[in-house]
């Protein structure tokens, strides 16, 4: 494990602060099952659409790290190592690749499918409770609908059919199940026979982990102690109450702060990405912003032939810092443009 975490330029967060994606050198993202935050790392923040790298990069990485292949595809390649999911995608996968906000990646259903196990872990607890000489291997104690739709209610009997049957999506699930009441029989066989007198899941068993609970911006779920803290912090360095980001995010169709040194005289500046990512329409929202005081927001489209880049002057800071100046005319403001490794340009407001 520290040696496939060894030599990590960064990492990428969920709004948690788990560890979702392990950065290496050339911006290669190694996306893993989410894990607590690592001590040493590096405070560097990722956007996923800032990343670059090759098939032919990745390969090295994972001959580096002594890694095998389990299965690959046009998008990345999935490997076997001390983490349950590892993933390395590769550049022409784009906004595709599975990270956090992705609802069909594998990922998501590996957390999904382990939220249902445990489950069904305890309603066949309860269901050998309620007759432990009928439960036995043969299949009348279960069954199966292949494909269903496990029900995520908190009621214990609610996958439990009249005839005192578990619905399972497979005959491998009933025989896993099977297995863990034979284990569950040896451990605590007292206990076990004492499910009969639970009507309902055990929070600390529908809520295992804060990907259980529903995130939304009117919800804020702590892990412990330290993370509340850290949340205090992080408030009590906001300014106007909004989070300022030290990392550049393309991926964003609001507004956000952002402040890193070494970018922009290290100021606080506010980055509006722009949905064409077109330089005449980012130097628009820069103009009116300059003139009005008003943010054309996301979707600012200019017209044909209103921005001429003749006449205007400005600057455009690239990923690694560097600014690149366009200076064409005398007693104009300068105009500060952000150019994603996409090509993508956003504008760059001061306040």
């Amino acid at each position: 494990m520290d040696n496939l975490l060894r030599g990590n330029i960064g990492f990428c967060a969920d709004a948690y602060g788990n560890v979702q994606a392990v950065v290496y050198p050339g911006n290669i993202p190694m996306i893993v099952s989410p894990l607590p935050l690592v001590k040493n790392f590096a405070p560097k923040r990722f956007s996923i659409s800032d990343f670059v790298y090759s098939e032919e990069v990745v390969r090295a990485l994972l001959q580096e790290k002594n890694l095998t292949i389990k299965n690959q595809d046009d998008f990345g390649i999935w490997c076997s190592g001390p983490i349950s999911y590892i993933y390395f995608p590769f550049k022409k996968g784009g906004k595709n690749i599975p990270l956090l906000n992705d609802e069909c990646s594998e990922r998501k259903e590996r957390i999904v499918g382990d939220r249902i196990a445990r489950i069904l872990c305890e309603r066949v607890k309860y269901l050998y409770s309620l007759s432990p000489k009928d439960f036995d291997s043969n299949p009348k104690s279960f069954f199966i609908v292949r494909n269903s739709v496990i029900d995520m209610s908190e009621r214990l009997d609610d996958s439990i059919l009249e005839e005192g049957r578990l619905v399972v999506p497979s005959k491998k699930i009933r025989d896993r199940l099977i297995r863990f009441i034979d284990t569950e029989k040896a451990n605590d066989l007292p206990g076990l026979l004492n499910y009969n007198n639970s009507t309902s899941i055990d929070e600390n068993v529908l809520f295992s982990s804060v990907e259980d609970f529903k995130s939304d911006n009117t919800t804020l779920v702590f892990n412990n102690n330290n993370f509340v803290k850290d949340w205090v912090i992080l408030r009590n360095i906001t300014k106007k109450w909004n989070h300022i980001n030290n990392f550049i995010d393309e991926s964003a169709n609001a507004p956000y702060f952002f402040s890193y040194p070494g970018f922009f005289n290290g100021k606080n500046v506010m980055i509006n990405n722009i949905s064409s990512g077109e330089i005449e329409d980012a130097l628009m929202v820069c103009e009116e912003w300059n003139k009005n005081s008003i943010n054309l927001g996301y979707t600012a489209e200019s017209n044909e032939g209103d921005i001429v880049l003749e006449e205007f002057n400005y600057r455009i800071t690239t990923n690694d810092g560097y600014v690149e100046e366009h200076l064409n005319r005398d007693n104009k403001p300068i105009y500060d443009l952000f150019l994603y490794s996409t090509g993508n340009y956003a504008s760059v407001l001061s306040f």
